[in-house]
């Protein structure tokens, strides 16, 4: 009986403020009152936070949703920046200015910072910490995950650009 109660008190919790408080609570405000408002990039990096802060695993789901397409998306502008018109070979004065600095794409989001960037460490993170709420899903979402860094895609691209020991993942 005491875990149903506990189980019913989490739900509450997790439905009446996507499972943060104090000053998250205060960005839950901002979110859905002005999210127009806000660049993607800030939009992305506040759902992030709530991931990473959350103590209800479906508002994480929920805002991993919004995560994986703007990675995604900046993988693949990074790739198209990388490869030279019509050709399948790399561009390599544009892989070392994206080794140097971080170049925008648009909405205040940047492209992929070769050598730097930890997006795809930290999603595979955050994919990690839903194991206890479903192995199983878990399991085929971080598989899904490996299979993309091994096979022709943008991501196996990225992940071959990442030769030194401080930007190397798994």
């Amino acid at each position: 009986m005491t875990s149903i109660l506990a189980q019913k008190k989490t739900e509450r919790l997790c439905s009446a403020s996507l499972g943060f408080s104090g000053v998250i609570g205060i960005r839950n405000r901002v979110f859905i009152e002005s999210p127009i408002f806000l660049s993607l990039r800030w939009i992305i990096s506040g759902c992030d936070a709530f991931i990473d802060n959350a103590i209800c695993t479906t508002g994480s789901a929920i805002f991993m949703n919004a995560t994986i397409p703007i990675n995604t998306l900046k993988t693949y502008e990074t790739q198209e920046l990388l490869y030279q018109a019509n050709e399948f070979k790399l561009n390599e004065q544009k892989v070392d200015a994206l080794y140097s600095k971080h170049l925008p794409i648009y909405e205040e989001l940047t492209y992929f910072r070769i050598g730097t960037d930890d997006t795809l460490t930290n999603m595979r993170i955050r994919h990690e910490s839903f194991t206890d709420s479903d192995e199983l899903a878990t399991t085929a979402l971080l598989y899904v995950f490996n299979r993309l860094q091994n096979i022709k895609s943008t991501f196996n691209t990225i992940k071959k650009l990442h030769t030194d020991e401080r930007s190397y993942w798994w």
